[in-house]
């Protein structure tokens, strides 16, 4: 039998101290997409529309299994967006993402957090096994969020695809026009394009949108991140 850790990570709800955890920015409006400023604007809150309240969805890995090649990891990286989105509106929503793996290390946590006054003590777990159940109960908040499609050619545009995310609320996306890639079946279920970064980042002449010099890289993504986002 494993034992509690010695250092609890995860306080009672009782304390006051839940807020460490899912740390929800303070802002505008639920549902309101803004974009990123350099002062920072992070008042992007993603409400819970058509999900239940005191409800704990555990996605199976087998969601990120199925899948071969890049769609693999496009796959990983819309699920650990959107869970970041929903989960650190935990306080508002009673709604939590929670990706299930299969092995033990997940599974004692998950249980650890589901004994009296820890974070899930009273939810409803509900599964999800593929990814168009996924789709299906998260299609609200697909549709609010949008995509910024960050650049294949350009691997560092996934890095500022995140910034931009975590502010602004759009969902990195690889840019892959074919049939059933993830982006195109993201466009196909009604989540709106609200940025691209695919072909904006050359090396050559001006960084897009923000008026200064290319340092001659095609990674300058990084100054447009913190131009646009810090």
């Amino acid at each position: 039998m494993r034992q509690k850790p010695l250092t609890d990570p995860f306080p009672d709800k009782s304390s006051g101290d839940i807020l460490d955890i899912v740390a929800p920015p303070v802002g505008a409006q639920s549902g309101e997409v803004r974009l990123g400023t350099p002062e920072g604007d992070t008042s992007f809150r993603l409400a819970a529309d058509g999900l239940t309240p005191d409800t704990l969805y555990l996605l199976s890995s087998a969601v990120y299994e199925q899948s071969q090649g890049s769609m693999k990891h496009d796959i990983a990286r819309l699920v650990t967006a959107l869970q970041g989105l929903i989960n650190r509106e935990y306080e508002s929503n009673k709604v939590f993402l929670y990706w299930e793996d299969a092995s033990d290390t997940d599974t004692f946590w998950k249980e650890y957090l589901q004994t009296d006054g820890k974070l899930f003590d009273g939810l409803t777990e509900m599964k999800i096994a593929t990814l168009d159940e996924f789709f299906s109960i998260f299609a609200a908040q697909l549709k609010t969020c949008g995509i910024v499609a960050w650049d294949p050619a350009v691997p560092a545009t996934a890095n500022a695809a995140a910034t931009i995310c975590g502010l602004d609320g759009y969902l990195p996306i690889r840019f892959d026009t074919a049939g059933n890639s993830l982006y195109s079946r993201l466009l196909a279920l009604g989540a709106p394009e609200k940025l691209s970064l695919a072909g904006k980042f050359t090396g050559k002449g001006e960084i897009p949108d923000i008026g200064r010099r290319s340092t001659g890289s095609a990674k300058t993504t990084h100054m447009f991140g913190r131009w646009k986002s810090i």
